[in-house]
C-alpha cells in the first residue's frame, strides 16, 4: 500500500481558537472556536477519509474492512485502527475529565476501548497550566468533599509545560488542559470522556455543560497520584531521536533532523505526524501540523527532514 494521508476531521468548542489556521494551516473558516483537528479516526460519526492518490474519499473503515492485513500487519487483529491522533488548541481551559480503562469495555459496544492518551506541547503562554492527576493522598472521601464545596483544584496537581514536554495519561488519570496550549494527542481510538468538574461556566445558550460525576469517579485511579512529563530516552543508531511513551497500547518515539530516517521494516502500521518543519517520505511533501499513516505491507520508506523538522512516529508495541 501507498502511504495514506487523510481529510482533518475539525470540531468546535467555547475553548477552542484559531491555533489550528494559524499555527498549524487547518482550514478552519472564518471561526474564532475550532477547537481540534481529528488527523485519523475510525469511530462511528467521525470517519477520516482518503485525501490523497486514486482512492480519495475512502473511508478508514472500508480500509479496515478490505485490506485490514495490508494496514495493520502483524495488528490486523484490532477490529478497530488502534489509534486516534489529534491536535487541541485550547485557547480556554477544559475541562477537569478522566477516561475509562479497557476494563470498562461493554459488549453492547457502547465502550469499545479505553483512553489512554498523551500529549506532546506544540506551543503554549508562559500562564498555561497542565492539570495531571490528583496530588497524593486525595482519595474518593476528599475528592467528593471537594466537589461539594467547590474547592475541586485543591485536589489537583498543576504544572507549568513548556514546548516540546511529552505528557502519558494512562486510562482513570483526572487531568485537564489549561489555556493557551496547542498540543498533539495520541490515544487509543476513544472519544469517552466524563467531566469532574467545568470551571462554572455555561454554553453560549448560558447553560452549564453536563457533568457525570458518578461515572467519573468510578472510572478515577485514585493509586496514580501526580503525573510529570515523561523523561526522554535516547536511541540507538540515530542521534536525534529518542522514544517518549512505550506502554501497552502504544509507543511514541520523536526524530528531529536533518538526517533522514527510516522506519523499520517490523510488519507494523506507523504513523508520522509532523510537528515542526518539513518532510520528504517517499517523495510525499509533508509539513507541519500533516500527519500520514504507513501501512504495514509498504515499499522501503525515506524520510528526509528540513534541519527544524520534528517527527512524532506512533505505533504499536
Amino acid at each position: 500500500m501507498e502511504p495514506l494521508l487523510f481529510r482533518p476531521i475539525l470540531h468546535r468548542a467555547l475553548w477552542g481558537g484559531r491555533n489550528l489556521q494559524a499555527v498549524l494551516g487547518k482550514q478552519t473558516g472564518n471561526v474564532d472556536d475550532a477547537s481540534e483537528s481529528w488527523e485519523v479516526c475510525d469511530l462511528p460519526g467521525n470517519q477520516s477519509q482518503l485525501d490523497h492518490g486514486p482512492a480519495t474519499g475512502t473511508s478508514l473503515r472500508t480500509l479496515m474492512e478490505t485490506r485490514r492485513q495490508e494496514l495493520l500487519g502483524q495488528h490486523a487483529d484490532c477490529e478497530q485502527f488502534p489509534l486516534l491522533i489529534k491536535f487541541i488548541d485550547a485557547r480556554l481551559q477544559l475541562s477537569v475529565q478522566v477516561h475509562p480503562s479497557q476494563r470498562a469495555i461493554q459488549p453492547d459496544g457502547s465502550i469499545r476501548s479505553g483512553k489512554s492518551e498523551s500529549w506532546i506541547v506544540l506551543d503554549c503562554t508562559p500562564e498555561s497550566r497542565m492539570y495531571l492527576g490528583l496530588r497524593d493522598g486525595v482519595d474518593e472521601t476528599q475528592l467528593r468533599a471537594a466537589i461539594a464545596t467547590g474547592h475541586f483544584e485543591d485536589c489537583l496537581h498543576s504544572y507549568s509545560p513548556r514546548p516540546g514536554d511529552c505528557i502519558y495519561l494512562p486510562a482513570g488519570t483526572v487531568h485537564a488542559l489549561g489555556g493557551g496550549l496547542l498540543i498533539a494527542e495520541i490515544q487509543q481510538p476513544s472519544d469517552i470522556t466524563y467531566r469532574l468538574h467545568d470551571w462554572n461556566r455555561v454554553d453560549a445558550q448560558g447553560q452549564p455543560r453536563p457533568l457525570h460525576l458518578e461515572q467519573a469517579i468510578a472510572s478515577t485511579r485514585f493509586d496514580f497520584g501526580p503525573v510529570q512529563p515523561v523523561v526522554p530516552r535516547p536511541l540507538p543508531k540515530r542521534e536525534h531521536s529518542e522514544e517518549l511513551v512505550r506502554c501497552e497500547h502504544f509507543v511514541i518515539h520523536r526524530h528531529s533532523g536533518p538526517e533522514d530516517w527510516s522506519p523499520a521494516n517490523d510488519d507494523r502500521m506507523h504513523a508520522l505526524v509532523v510537528i515542526n518543519g518539513e518532510i520528504q517520505c517517499s517523495g510525499i511533501p509533508l509539513r507541519k501540523g500533516q500527519t500520514v499513516i504507513l501501512p504495514a505491507s509498504r515499499e522501503a520508506t525515506v524520510c528526509r527532514l528540513s534541519p527544524d523538522a520534528v517527527l512524532l512516529d506512533a505505533f504499536l508495541p
